[in-house]
């Protein structure tokens, strides 16, 4: 049940950048586990350079962590993490979280294009995804409002949204007759867009 509550609670960190919830598993940590809980944070950037409350447009992860260290939980004290980037070659996804599976984690915690890669790589450890598109989400996780598999997340942006947008633009400028995007080919969270 501890290990239930705490891949729930990393989703929740995800989606609102903060992990409020993670506290109200810390009864059940009471006793020291002989082996701490292992995250693997798979991600499509590069490091982080800078640390939370900096400029954030690069990389959440800084203040992911800071937040899980607010609420307790420390590197190495009662939760251990392994991270692996790509560094934006989204070539790198699978073999990255092959290499990540092969460590056993309890969790792996990615986002966008690295959700379709760590469930290629198993079908056994709970995946958390936040963001992703929501026909990768859809894909993935079978239902969103039910996940029927080890895939489960958030996604920013969806399909309705987009139209959305689309028909406000078409109401400001009505005389609007061709639109252009800018996406990167090798990210296939962005295919939903076309």
């Amino acid at each position: 049940m501890g290990r239930q509550r705490f891949i729930g609670t990393l989703a929740m960190a995800a989606a609102l950048f903060s992990i409020v919830d993670i506290a109200m598993i810390a009864n059940a940590w009471a006793q020291q586990p002989a082996k701490l809980p292992k995250v693997a944070i798979l991600s499509q950037g590069a490091p982080p350079t800078e640390s939370c409350g900096a400029n954030m447009q690069a990389s959440s992860l800084p203040c992911f962590i800071d937040a899980l260290r607010e609420l307790g939980y420390v590197e190495g004290k009662n939760v251990s993490f392994e991270f692996r980037f790509a560094e934006q070659d989204y070539t790198r996804l699978p073999a990255l979280a092959a290499e990540l599976v092969g460590l056993r984690p309890d969790a792996i915690l990615t986002s966008g294009a690295g959700a379709a890669a760590a469930a290629s790589a198993t079908t056994t450890i709970p995946i958390i995804v936040g963001p992703a598109s929501e026909e990768t989400l859809t894909r993935l996780a079978g239902n969103l409002a039910r996940p029927t598999g080890t895939v489960t997340g958030f996604t920013l942006v969806s399909v309705e949204q987009e139209i959305k947008l689309l028909q406000i633009l078409k109401e400001v400028g009505p005389r609007t007759l061709r639109l252009a995007l800018v996406l990167n080919p090798d990210n296939p969270g962005y295919e939903v867009i076309w």
